[in-house]
């Protein structure tokens, strides 16, 4: 899939459906990144003017005509509902999203440091909890999906903490080495190369006490005489 093509073709259709209430549409993820594999997402956000249920309808019909329409996820919403977004999440949604069509800060600015911050800690606090549930209760599995969500939430620690958003993982990866951030490095590379057999429980290990000395490290708001906190 050639993913500049195809993202034309479906602006030009939803258009088609929608006119002028379609007021941006963008594509984040992996294919916003320039990472993906041939099986990956499509990520897709996409505002209207207002959403109703024969709008949705509608925009699922235009993707379930679209070639590999299949592979299409994303977010949908509504103009008043984009602007009322908790401002943690609506911060990396615009920062992750690559325009096609609009631009999200036309109506909408882009939320500062304290939502930063709030990023960080649910991301910290969503990744301590789903380590121990997944020790707990689930497959072998979670542990991949665990590190995902790390690469995530290193997005959001170097941008709390240097104000540039990585825009893809090779040049976090790039950033946490020149940094000297070698716990994070490790975290970061097996989610991108994946998670050697038999490193396992060390590789759980390392992400349970990363994480877990993340949530106390941000408790509050300030200044940190030791830098940041990537390689607790």
């Amino acid at each position: 899939m050639e993913i500049q093509s195809w993202m034309a073709d479906l602006s030009a259709r939803l258009q088609d459906a929608f006119g002028g209430r379609l007021l941006f549409l963008g594509l984040q993820g992996s294919r916003g990144r320039g990472e993906a594999g041939p099986d990956s997402d499509i990520d897709l956000v996409a505002v209207l003017d207002s959403l109703s249920p024969e709008d949705l309808d509608r925009y699922k019909a235009v993707l379930g005509n679209m070639p590999e329409g299949e592979l299409a996820c994303g977010f949908v919403c509504g103009k008043a509902q984009l602007t009322a977004w908790p401002a943690y999440d609506l911060l990396t949604l615009m920062l992750d999203t690559k325009p096609f069509l609009g631009d999200l800060r036309a109506f909408i600015p882009l939320p500062g440091r304290q939502a930063a911050l709030e990023a960080v800690r649910i991301g910290a606090a969503n990744l301590y909890h789903g380590l121990c549930h997944g020790r707990l209760f689930s497959d072998a599995g979670f542990l991949e999906s665990c590190h995902k969500a790390a690469f995530f939430l290193l997005r959001a620690i170097w941008y709390l903490e240097t104000g540039a958003w990585p825009p893809t993982g090779r040049s976090l990866e790039m950033a946490l080495a020149a940094a000297g951030e070698d716990t994070a490095g490790r975290i970061l590379g097996r989610y991108r190369r994946g998670i050697p057999a038999g490193d396992e429980d060390e590789a759980f290990r390392e992400l349970l006490e990363w994480a877990g000395g993340l949530l106390p490290y941000y408790k509050e708001d300030r200044e940190k005489e030791d830098g940041h906190a990537l390689s607790l």
